[in-house]
């Protein structure tokens, strides 16, 4: 996407997760990111 003015920020949402299902340790990231954006003069 393009837009015509920088002043747009995105939404990510980032947690570390330190296990697997079984019980193991397996350190590793979760990330979750917006498709759109947030205009901060609305």
């Amino acid at each position: 996407m393009h837009f015509k003015t920088d002043a747009c920020e995105i939404a990510v949402i980032i947690f570390i997760h330190t296990h697997s299902r079984n019980g193991n340790y397996n350190l590793h990231l979760h990330v979750i990111l917006t498709e759109g954006v947030f205009f901060s003069s609305n």
